[in-house]
């Protein structure tokens, strides 16, 4: 359980800034009537609830500023530059897979986010992301996805 408010914000922000770069990854790549943009407009929905809730409305001109140290041990995970087909495919997963955990996190040990029902939609919508969807593209995205948060976390 984490008990300080500022270390369950940092986690909060920490979770939310995985989320924001995992969503502007995919937004290029897949088609807007694709199964898994429906999901990813799901899981974008309740990321723009739990924004809100931290009191950081969406649209930011850089949501990623909400949070500098974060976005600095991301870096190296969210840069897609040079990368196409299946590699591009499994680093957004990875990613993806980083932030649900992330997220899931937040809501086990943070009890001032856990009261707060968008970040159970969050949770929900973006495990439904990961397994019903990733998993079969991407297999083994979520054993890079742990890794990932292992270093970032």
């Amino acid at each position: 359980m984490i008990t300080t408010p500022g270390l369950q914000r940092k986690a909060a922000t920490l979770a939310l800034v995985c989320t924001k770069a995992a969503l502007d990854g995919w937004r290029p790549v897949m088609q807007e009537q694709d199964a898994i943009s429906k999901q990813l407009a799901k899981v974008q929905r309740w990321h723009n609830e739990c924004l809100a809730q931290l009191g950081v409305c969406p649209p930011l001109k850089d949501n990623m500023g909400m949070a500098r140290r974060p976005i600095h041990q991301l870096a190296p995970y969210v840069s897609r530059h040079g990368l196409t087909g299946v590699e591009l495919l499994d680093s957004l997963s990875a990613l993806t897979w980083c932030a649900a955990l992330m997220v899931t996190g937040v809501y086990a040990a943070c009890m001032t986010y856990r009261k707060q029902p968008c970040w159970r939609y969050l949770d929900q919508t973006i495990w439904t992301l990961g397994e019903r969807y990733l998993l079969p593209l991407s297999p083994g995205a979520e054993e890079k996805g742990l890794q990932i948060y292992e270093k970032v976390a």
